[in-house]
């Protein structure tokens, strides 16, 4: 199945703590009321379709949120400046962006995320309406993502392909990450760089989404880790990535399930996907071990490749120890080791439904249909603790063999 773009598994995961958690618990509901002055149409079960009539020349970009969700707290004054913006464009069609409270006792006669209406199960969920038909959104969360999307739909251009000529990535366009990683942005830098390159050729390669927050996270630590491994390998190795949110051709072919994602290539193959992806010093140990395997000092290693500079470290440090990351699998093993020994049936239910939500909102068709496999199984047993963590390994061990099945250490 073509994808245009894959949902993080980070945003996934929080949504579905978020939506575990009670909602008494929830802060900043106060966050997605609408001012006066917001060109955010704000809507209920007696003007929803009264409004889509008014409507029905324009394009709409529709939210349907809960206000004690905290992703659509979040979202709420990105929501609200892209409306703002595009109500003051002079664009081919007028494109309005409109709201509904569809945690609403009243507002959900609707029957909104029914699968024969709009067919959502999360909040925020996007959908754009033109002319009696939708689609789900699909563009990014912040202000200047919402209006770039929109501005190009109602141009009568993809939205996507016209992202696609951008050529967005985390790494390419940050002086202080792109002399140390590369960031390669179509299926034609790739090849050269990974399918075929030389013989004896090392590469670390991060499949990440630039949406992502524990990309984001990440990315610093992926580039200490390249300068790290260059000081300790002088030029064997090249550091790479792909923004697989936007070219998930790619991951697809290498057969990526998730992001961030990291791979060792030698000699135009994939050798080994890192488990444990953690800090800088986790990636230069586990490089340096691949090196060790793979390389053969016999042979001439290439220079860098052109664009990745001279790799001239930086200077100063802000004497910060280096950020942990964990797996957000390693969350639910920790979710999971604080299970009671005898759960009562409510807690046996709340918990199975917290692992259906991750299956269905895992990135990838491959790794949900991993997911829900495990789960449809005649042996799921959440009886006991020792079942509970049993079954999440497994879960993950559907995703990566090497799993090591660890919980969060220190908190969350």
């Amino acid at each position: 199945m073509i994808l245009r773009s894959l949902t993080m598994l980070g945003s996934a995961l929080s949504l579905i703590l978020l939506s575990a958690l009670p909602r008494a618990s929830m802060a900043g509901e106060e966050a997605t009321i609408e001012p006066a002055d917001s060109k955010v149409h704000v809507l209920n079960y007696d003007n929803f379709h009264r409004f889509l009539d008014t409507h029905e020349d324009d394009l709409i970009l529709m939210e349907f949120y809960a206000p004690w969700c905290g992703h659509c707290q979040h979202l709420a004054p990105a929501f609200r400046a892209a409306a703002a913006e595009l109500d003051g464009m002079d664009l081919p069609r007028k494109v309005v962006l409109a709201k509904y409270d569809d945690g609403d006792e009243y507002n959900r006669r609707l029957r909104a995320g029914a699968p024969d209406v709009y067919n959502f199960t999360s909040y925020p969920s996007l959908f754009v309406l033109d002319d009696g038909e939708h689609e789900r959104y699909g563009g990014g969360r912040e202000a200047d993502d919402i209006v770039f999307h929109m501005t190009a739909v109602a141009k009568g251009l993809d939205p996507y392909e016209e992202e696609l000529k951008t050529k967005p990535g985390l790494y390419k366009d940050n002086p202080d990450f792109s002399p140390h990683v590369r960031d390669l942005l179509d299926a034609s830098e790739m090849s050269p760089v990974i399918s075929h390159a030389p013989v004896n050729a090392l590469r670390v390669v991060e499949f990440y989404s630039d949406r992502c927050p524990f990309c984001k996270s990440l990315a610093k630590e992926y580039v200490e880790a390249a300068r790290i491994t260059k000081e300790k390998l002088g030029d064997k190795v090249q550091f790479h990535a792909v923004n697989s949110r936007v070219y998930y051709d790619i991951a697809e072919e290498w057969e990526i399930t998730g992001y961030p994602w990291v791979c060792f290539f030698y000699d135009g193959k994939k050798v080994e996907d890192m488990a444990g992806l953690g800090g800088a010093d986790s990636i230069v140990n586990w490089v340096t071990r691949m090196v060790e395997e793979h390389h053969d000092p016999s042979l001439v290693i290439e220079s860098p490749a052109e664009g990745l500079g001279g790799f001239e470290e930086e200077e100063g440090s802000c004497g910060a120890p280096p950020m942990e990351f964990t797996s957000p699998f390693a969350i639910f093993h920790s979710i999971a080791s604080t299970y009671p020994s005898k759960p009562t049936l409510s807690e046996r239910s709340s918990f199975l439904n917290l692992l259906t939500s991750l299956s269905l909102h895992y990135p990838t068709p491959a790794g949900r249909e991993k997911l829900q496999h495990v789960l449809e199984g005649d042996k799921v047993d959440v009886g006991s603790k020792e079942k509970a963590m049993e079954l999440v390994c497994e879960m993950e061990k559907s995703i990566d063999p090497n799993a090591t099945c660890e919980v969060v250490k220190n908190g969350l």
